[in-house]
């Protein structure tokens, strides 16, 4: 009978390199300028959300009106009534049967750089 091997004996295999390397391409610097400007805007449009959401909450007659106009399909109604709230950003208003979405952009918004979005469900 032959003596077998253990497990541990087995010459291990070995890994070739590719003869071609590989380098992965450098990235360039990244530029903030953007990101910083949007970030100088957006506490502005956040408070113009704010106030919309502490005058609703403030005055259930109002939300009634603005979903009654919903209802009805009155697009142009619902955001009025929005606006009346005291937003000084522009809007931009969605709404199906379940929630309402009102997007709220900086009225001096020269490049598309940020929007606020509220999703609330009724």
């Amino acid at each position: 009978m032959k003596p077998f091997a253990p497990l541990s004996y087995y010459w291990p295999s070995y890994y070739m390199p590719h003869p071609y390397t590989y380098r992965v391409p450098s990235l360039p610097e990244a530029d903030i300028a953007t990101f910083q400007q949007s970030l100088k805007v957006i506490p502005s449009t956040m408070q113009s959300a704010t106030i919309f959401i502490q005058r609703a909450n403030a005055s259930p007659a109002l939300i009634k009106k603005i979903k009654a106009a919903a209802q009805e399909s009155k697009m142009s109604e619902v955001k009025r009534l929005i606006l009346s709230t005291g937003v000084k950003a522009k809007i931009d208003v969605f709404y199906t049967p379940d929630y309402i979405k009102i997007t709220f952009i900086h009225p001096d918004n020269q490049f598309d750089c940020c929007h606020v979005s509220l999703n609330i469900k009724w």
